[in-house]
C-alpha cells in the first residue's frame, strides 16, 4: 500500500526513480486482481493500473536493455 504503479530502480541505487500520487492509487483494487499496462520506449515509461495512470516520465541512465520485473511483498 502506498507504493501501487511507482517504479523502483534496483540498479538505480535501490530508489523509488517514479512516484504514484495517492489519488492515482484510489484506484487499486487491494483485494482483487488489477489490471497493470507498462509502456517502456527508450527512457520514458508509463504506468497504468485499472485503465488510471500511475506513472508517466522519463528515467535518466535508463539501460538499452534488460527486465521489467514485479516487486511482491
Amino acid at each position: 500500500a502506498g507504493y501501487w504503479g511507482s517504479v523502483y530502480g534496483e540498479r538505480f541505487g535501490g530508489k523509488l526513480l517514479l512516484t504514484a500520487s495517492k489519488e492515482s492509487q484510489k484506484s487499486v483494487k487491494a483485494e482483487e486482481f488489477n489490471d497493470y499496462r507498462i509502456v517502456v520506449k527508450g527512457d520514458s515509461i508509463k504506468v497504468t493500473i485499472n485503465g488510471t495512470e500511475m506513472v508517466d516520465g522519463k528515467i535518466e541512465k535508463m539501460p538499452e536493455d534488460g527486465i521489467i520485473a514485479f516487486q511482491l511483498h
